[in-house]
């Protein structure tokens, strides 16, 4: 498949931003605690998540990553978001450092492990949720399903539900969607070779390096790239969700359909990617009414709740927490102390 065609599918859906930064911007000390596991809690017999918190203070902020990714999708932002409270990332299953679990990975899937994740290790509740892209899919179910347990939200350029029935209704997009389905299979297949690929497409579709990372955690992001698992885990995700193809039925909209409720006064911030998403062969304004949509379904979001809001970030691209990490930051901490004030 042309590794242009899947990263476009990825960025729809979430993935693992590159950055034009350089190594010597991402210390090498806050770099080094995503080169290996921390604390392995068990969510069933035999089976372990990966979790990694610093900081001290509450409610935890707990951050969720999107399709394809990792937790250094916030390697610019935990950090400092531990200066102010409690700061968690986590390996969804099947990647980083996590077990497998069962198929299919559905939003359903990922919003049981990580309540479990949570009781099992003992978060104290209610916690701040940030997610990314796919892992706005995470926030919305888990809003929908256990909202007393929240104190806050912020979503990254969500994903939303129904997002490929929506697209595709765009003038045009029909015929565009068949080539934007990832296909998984070269890279599960270099990971069970055991070998890294050395082809120039295989690399950039497969080991997903960022240039601001450093040897040892390009090394340790590149053997989490080649665990079959972890394509396995993408692949199910994936097949799950309705990121183009305008499928019907998909099982996470099924999900969110099912659970979905008003979330109150919970304290919500939506941010917004303002640049139109590259689609190769669509027309400026068939990317300018993919935009329109988008935000339209952020604006949709954001109103769930009483206190919510959507904020377009100026000059920015899908990965808003690598480009503009200040500006997740400032939401996180506005969040932070609403649900302070709202829960002191």
């Amino acid at each position: 498949m042309n590794p242009l065609k899947h990263l476009i599918l990825l960025v729809l859906a979430g993935t693992v931003a590159t950055s034009s930064a350089g190594a010597k911007d991402i210390p090498s000390d806050v770099q080094e605690p995503y080169t290996h596991p921390h604390k392995l809690v068990e969510i069933a017999p035999n089976r372990h998540i990966n979790l990694y918190c610093t900081g001290h203070g509450q409610p935890t902020v707990v951050f969720d990553y999107g399709l394809g990714g990792a937790m250094t999708a916030w390697i610019a932002i935990q950090s400092t978001i531990a200066k102010t409270t409690q700061a968690c990332t986590y390996d969804r299953a099947g990647q980083g450092f996590s077990d497998p679990g069962p198929l299919p990975r559905d939003t359903g899937a990922i919003v049981s492990d990580l309540h479990a994740l949570l009781a099992a290790a003992g978060i104290r509740r209610p916690f701040i949720f940030v997610g990314h892209s796919l892992g706005g899919l995470t926030g919305t179910l888990y809003a929908d399903t256990h909202i007393n347990q929240l104190a806050g939200m912020v979503l990254v350029d969500p994903s939303i539900a129904h997002q490929g029935t929506i697209f595709s209704r765009l003038p045009g997009m029909t015929q565009l969607a068949p080539m934007l389905t990832p296909n998984v299979a070269p890279c599960e297949d270099a990971a069970r070779s055991g070998t890294l690929p050395t082809a120039p497409a295989l690399v950039a579709q497969c080991l997903r390096r960022n240039p601001a990372f450093g040897p040892a955690l390009t090394a340790a992001t590149d053997r989490a790239a080649m665990r079959p698992d972890f394509w396995v885990s993408v692949d199910s995700e994936s097949q799950s969700f309705d990121a183009w193809a305008g499928k019907s039925g998909d099982p996470d909209s099924q999900e969110l359909d099912a659970a979905q409720r008003t979330w109150g006064a919970l304290p919500l911030i939506v941010l917004t990617s303002s640049k139109n998403i590259p689609v190769p062969g669509a027309t400026e304004p068939q990317r300018d009414a993919l935009h329109a949509a988008w935000v339209t379904g952020h604006d949709a979001l954001a109103a769930r709740s009483t206190r919510g809001a959507n904020h377009v970030v100026p000059d920015s691209g899908h990965d808003i927490q690598n480009e503009h990490p200040d500006v997740v930051i400032a939401a996180i901490e506005t969040v932070i102390r609403e649900a302070r004030a709202h829960h002191s």
